[in-house]
């Protein structure tokens, strides 16, 4: 059960709440836990005069931000066994036409689907996932739960890129930021690299 809070929340200015700056370094190549120099833009809305949750640190952006670049880049072999130090259990996952929550047996599922097999046949994933999460959007709804908004881009063995825009609510818990519901928008390219895209329109 809840605990009940005695404390009075003091009506709040969008000046008093609201908070925009800039961080650095937020973007990670796959499996080398490095910056590759992105910027993103983080916007955050608080209450502090209800004093109910744990105070945001300057670490919370890039925590948040290693979590969804290693989310990213799980090989399809090591999802079932290391998702849920990622995501909450069970967490959501929100389609084009459809809300799944995404538990050990729907992973399964998804895995022997003809839909998985023929992605896996079109787009095959390395191993490990040559992956880059770029374009990172954080906006912090009080001081437990965040809107996360990303790019990613992945180069597949049979040189086809996939490209595709993210995002992720998460919440903080005692163990750190957890993802509990995705979405994704995918669009795939047969180029060998993204410049070569804009080479191509001209």
């Amino acid at each position: 059960m809840a605990e009940k809070s005695n404390v009075k929340a003091e009506p709040l200015s969008m000046d008093d709440v609201t908070e925009e700056f800039e961080f650095e370094k937020t973007s990670f190549s796959a499996g080398e836990n490095r910056p590759t120099g992105a910027r993103a833009r983080f916007r955050i809305f608080d209450t502090p005069s209800m004093g109910l949750a744990p105070k945001l640190e300057n670490l919370d952006e890039s925590d948040i931000v290693k979590i969804i670049t290693s989310w990213e880049s799980l090989h399809p072999d090591e999802v079932l066994e290391n998702y849920k130090i990622y995501a909450t259990q069970p967490y959501a996952t929100i389609g084009p036409d459809f809300a799944v929550m995404v538990t050990d047996d729907t992973i399964e599922q998804w895995f022997d689907s003809k839909e998985f097999q023929d992605g896996m046949l079109d787009f095959p994933i390395s191993n490990p996932r040559e992956v880059k999460v770029t374009d990172f959007s954080i906006t912090y709804l009080g001081r437990t739960r965040a809107c996360v908004t990303y790019r990613v881009e992945e180069k597949h063995t049979n040189k086809r890129i996939s490209v595709g825009n993210s995002a992720a609510f998460m919440i903080k818990t005692d163990s750190g930021w957890k993802i509990t519901a995705t979405a994704q928008h995918p669009n795939f390219h047969d180029d060998l690299e993204p410049h070569a895209r804009a080479v191509k329109k001209k």
